[in-house]
Formats: structure tokens, C-alpha cells, sequence
């Protein structure tokens, strides 16, 4: 069955591809910037979280979208810290019916919200549903990136938990910053230790970025920080998975490691084609890491449309097709590329 919805999904956005006028199917929703974690890498919860998007004003975005949108990808901050996270999820299942894919990552520390959220999509029609828990490392290690000294427990309680709901699909995410990615090997085992079944080929691997809007760590530079030879054998661990989704991943993985050599997004980006970042006052970015402005949803009636046909957007697409832009290689944007840029998978 999750073979078949992703085999619908991927002739959905190849036809999306060739409509017109082509809107984003994607959306990076960020619902707010409030955070319990206290990251040494990542800056978000240091900001205060302030005018941050309505229920109502949610509403509007997704009947704006309607049929456009056929995958959310939700994040703060972190994404259970509003309450209302389960509500705002379902204003896009009511109002875009070719909703696809919800997915989201965590920190777990707010399990009771977490699992409120989790038994709602699990019970709801989106037929491919993720939802990854951050464990950047062996308990110390992600206690000490995460600033908080039971965190790994907690992460560990919040995976175990939704690893119980069948429909729900989710991983542990490691972000390789330079005190961990050496550590692979002792991450997974320190995993294994709480549950035993876990698989080392089931953990997903993000690379740091620098990101002003998003992350707030917009002076940190990662490049060259990551040890190549010291993630390249894990990486191939995950070639004998031939599940969609793990095909996805595994040419992510595969051009991460072109992208640590050169610096240089290793195929055409979807950014602002298929993939969008709206932040959680309704501001529209190109993608989490460059920090170019293109418009507000709040100055626009919470019309994407008019943002995306802007002179300013078209010229931000050009300079993305052209390289111009910082680069980068993040899950929340390859994914989308991935799938939409078929010659340069082949």
C-alpha cells in the first residue's frame, strides 16, 4: 500500500510539473519559532516568539492553496510547542485535497502533544505520513548539542512511541556537526540499547547549515567541518533498501558527499519552483537557508500565487537556475528536487 501512494504521489507531481501556471507543491511551514531545546548549533530558541500566524490566517493559506499543495512539511522551532498543532494540520486536510504527504521532526520533549498529534494523522486520510525524532548522537553527545541533560532519554521515549503507530513512518535524524558526525556507529548503537530491533541503515543524516531567517546561526560556517572519510562507510549501508522513500535518501546521501566536495548544490533546486519556505509570520523565503525575502503572504491576502508571479521572485529563480545563490544541500529541499529532476537522477 505505501508503495502504491508513492507511485500516485510521484504521477501527481510529474503532471503538476507541466501545468500552468506551476505553483510550488510543497511547503516548508514553519508554525513557530518557540523551542524547549537549548542547541549550540542552531539559534531558534533564543528568538521570542512573537506575532506568529493564526489558526485563521492558516485557514486562509491552505484555501489559497487548495489542490496546489500536496505535501506539507511542518517546522518551528519546534512543531509541538503550539498547542494547536494537530487543528492547524487539519485546516490543510480540509482544504487541499490533494494533500499527500504531512511530515515533520521533533525533539520530543513534548510527548503528550507529540502523541496527540500522531494519533490524529495515524487516524486521518494523508496516506504517507513522517515523523522524525533529532538523536545527534550517544547520550552525552546529544545532551551536549542539544543543551539539555536528559534529552537523549526523552528522544528516545518520543521515537519508541511513534514507532508504534503502523502508518506513521519515522527515523532517528542526526545533524553531522563537527562534535558528532565520527560518532555514527556509537549513535546507532546507543539506540539499539533502548530498541533492540532498530536498524543503523534506518537513521537519516542531515549536514549542518548556516541560515540567518531559519536556524538565527547565520555567522557559523560549516564548510569543510565534516570529515568525509568518516560518514562515507555508513552512507553505504542504505543501498540495499530499495523502498521509495530509502531511494530518495540514498541519492540524497549519494550527492551529499559530491556536495562536501564542491560546495555546490549537486543538481538543478526546487526552491521556489516546487518547494517553498513560509515562515511563521507568513514570509516567503526561497528555501530555509538564503535569507532573501520575496514577499508576505499578510501583504498579499495570503495569496501565494502573487508572491511566486513577482518580478522580484522570477529574478530569484533565475539566479537559483544560475547557482547564485548560497548553495546548500538540505534534506528540505533536496527531497523535493529529487523527485522533480528526473534527468539529473538519471
Amino acid at each position: 500500500m505505501y508503495l502504491l501512494e508513492w507511485t500516485k504521489f510521484t504521477f501527481k507531481v510529474l503532471k503538476a510539473n507541466f501545468s500552468y501556471p506551476r505553483l510550488p507543491f510543497k511547503y516548508f511551514l514553519v508554525v513557530t519559532k518557540s523551542c524547549g531545546s537549548r542547541c549550540t548549533n542552531c539559534l531558534i530558541w533564543k528568538e521570542t516568539p512573537n506575532n506568529e500566524l493564526t489558526l485563521e490566517e492558516f485557514k486562509k493559506i491552505a484555501m489559497n492553496a487548495g489542490p496546489n499543495l500536496y505535501w506539507l512539511n511542518i517546522s518551528g522551532g519546534e512543531p509541538t510547542d503550539r498547542a494547536d498543532l494537530a487543528e492547524i494540520i487539519r485546516i490543510f486536510i480540509d482544504h487541499c485535497p490533494n494533500l499527500t504527504i504531512v511530515n515533520f521532526t521533533t525533539n520530543g520533549l513534548n510527548l503528550e502533544t507529540l502523541s496527540r498529534v500522531a494519533t490524529f494523522l495515524d487516524s486521518s486520510r494523508i496516506p504517507i505520513i513522517g515523523i522524525n525524532v533529532s538523536i545527534d548522537g550517544p547520550p552525552d553527545v546529544h545532551n551536549k548539542l542539544r543543551g539539555m541533560p536528559d534529552g537523549f532519554n526523552q528522544a528516545i521515549e518520543a521515537y519508541k512511541m511513534i514507532r508504534n503507530f503502523k502508518r506513521i513512518k519515522s527515523a532517528p535524524a542526526m545533524t553531522l556537526f563537527p562534535l558528532n558526525h565520527n560518532k555514527i556507529e556509537e549513535t546507532v548503537l546507543s539506540i539499539k540499547k533502548h530498541i533492540p530491533l532498530f536498524d543503523g541503515s534506518e537513521l537519516h543524516l542531515n549536514y549542518p547549515h548556516s541560515s540567518g531567517h531559519y536556524y538565527g546561526n547565520g555567522e557559523i560556517n560549516y564548510s569543510t567541518r565534516v570529515n568525509i572519510d568518516a560518514i562515507t562507510p555508513y552512507l553505504k549501508t542504505h543501498r540495499r533498501n530499495i523502498s521509495p522513500m530509502n531511494i530518495v535518501e540514498r541519492i540524497y546521501q549519494k550527492k551529499l558527499l559530491r556536495f562536501l566536495k564542491t560546495n555546490r548544490t549537486p543538481m538543478n533546486c526546487a526552491a521556489l519552483i516546487s518547494n517553498i519556505y513560509i515562515s511563521e509570520k507568513g514570509d516567503i523565503y526561497p528555501c530555509t537557508i538564503w535569507d532573501k525575502k520575496i514577499g508576505s503572504l499578510r501583504d498579499e491576502q495570503y495569496d501565494l500565487k502573487r508572491i511566486i508571479n513577482s518580478e522580484i521572485a522570477k529574478k530569484t529563480k533565475d539566479e537559483i537556475k544560475q547557482k547564485k545563490c548560497p548553495n546548500c544541500w538540505t534534506p528540505c529541499e533536496a527531497f523535493p528536487s529529487i523527485i522533480t529532476d528526473i534527468k539529473s537522477i538519471l
